[in-house]
């Protein structure tokens, strides 16, 4: 399938649920979070109390003694910074024994705990809400050099324009629980720069995804789709790319989301193969279309005999199964040429061509 890339649009129509059937255990439709609010044993607070009880559609915990406050998406606070301005005036400067912790991740502080303490909140709000991403470019090329196609790659820009780097987006979307709506807004964020990019027409789009940001794909991947649909993207040209495959518990349900993508016409890879634990059984459970090889195997493919054996293994596996390989973080020309020889189909990395916001089609030899 991702061989030849086709000029229309194959797969079954998707039937996606009515909007009033949105509602379902993850906050990536949105941007909802909620928070847990616990009181020390004894204390209330009027206000709390009455903001609970119809408000803000705050829910009562009688049994542990809490509240579960909900921010983002259509509820009263859009950011935990406004909640926090809201808490800052009925809250009294003496009542210390306030905690909040992030619904699905208890154990975790939050943002709002600072911001009761006068701290500066998570910047990736501002930055989301506003949309400050971008989508660099890097190309992937077969053997003979000639362009097959990108992975779209995420910037942030902070306030004053500087470069954020995806490191530090990925903290910030971690420390607050906002992984599920930063995913959501980096897949969007790609699908408008990819149609708009100045790139043969036939050139294929690698979309990053963490596989644990979509509970159910009918409605997690809604906006997705309709953002595809809306630029009128040929989906035998987008790939969805599963990325830290470490963290694949489900493998059931990743295969369940991997087979959504399939249905519609676009193609999926397994990125990392060789790194993370089980990265073999995960390739015979989900069947990719495309295979990453590990840029730490790539790395030392040219000069240690042991990564050569994993990297041929992989290639013919590929070859076998009728899956493309690609091999990424391809650095130097000996490694370029080892993997040319061994048959991997694609090739990417700084050696070829660097990620950039305008897509460059030609290959840029480094040497």
């Amino acid at each position: 399938m991702l061989g030849r890339p086709g000029r229309k649009a194959p797969g079954k129509p998707i039937n996606f649920p009515d909007d009033d059937d949105m509602k379902h255990d993850c906050k990536c439709a949105q941007g909802k979070r909620q928070l847990r609010l616990g009181l020390a044993a004894g204390e209330t607070i009027p206000q709390l109390l009455d903001a609970a009880a119809g408000r803000f559609g705050w829910q009562v915990d009688e049994e542990n003694a809490e509240l579960l406050l909900t921010v983002g998406g259509d509820s009263r606070f859009r950011t935990v910074a406004e909640l926090a301005v809201y808490m800052r005036e009925i809250v009294p400067e003496s009542f210390s024994q306030m905690t909040f912790s992030w619904v699905d991740t208890p154990a975790a502080d939050v943002a709002l705990s600072r911001e009761l303490a006068g701290v500066e909140t998570n910047p990736l709000y501002d930055l989301l809400e506003q949309r400050r991403l971008e989508t660099w470019f890097q190309p992937v090329f077969t053997g003979e050099l000639s362009l097959w196609g990108y992975e779209c790659l995420v910037r942030g820009r902070d306030a004053d324009g500087g470069l954020v780097t995806p490191d530090r987006l990925i903290a910030w979307a971690r420390e607050d629980d906002l992984l599920f709506y930063f995913d959501r807004v980096c897949r969007e964020t790609h699908v408008h720069n990819a149609a708009r990019a100045d790139v043969p027409g036939d050139a294929r789009f690698l979309l990053n995804f963490l596989p644990t940001t979509i509970y159910e794909p009918a409605v997690c991947l809604r906006t997705t789709f309709k953002a595809i649909n809306e630029v009128g993207l040929d989906h035998g040209r987008i790939i969805f790319e599963v990325v830290e495959t470490e963290r694949v518990e489900d493998a059931a349900k990743l295969r369940q989301i991997l087979d959504f993508y399939r249905a519609s016409g676009f193609g999926v890879a397994l990125d990392d193969l060789g790194t993370g634990h089980s990265g073999l059984l995960l390739l015979a459970e989900l069947e990719p279309d495309l295979i990453k090889l590990d840029r730490e195997l790539v790395g030392r493919v040219d000069s240690t005999r042991i990564h050569r054996s994993i990297c041929q293994s992989v290639i013919d596996l590929g070859k076998e199964e009728g899956k493309l390989v690609l091999a990424e973080g391809v650095e130097t020309a000996a490694q370029f040429e080892v993997l040319k020889a061994m048959g991997a189909d694609l090739f990417q990395g700084f050696y070829l061509g660097r990620p950039s916001p305008k897509p460059a089609t030609l290959p840029q030899i480094e040497s």
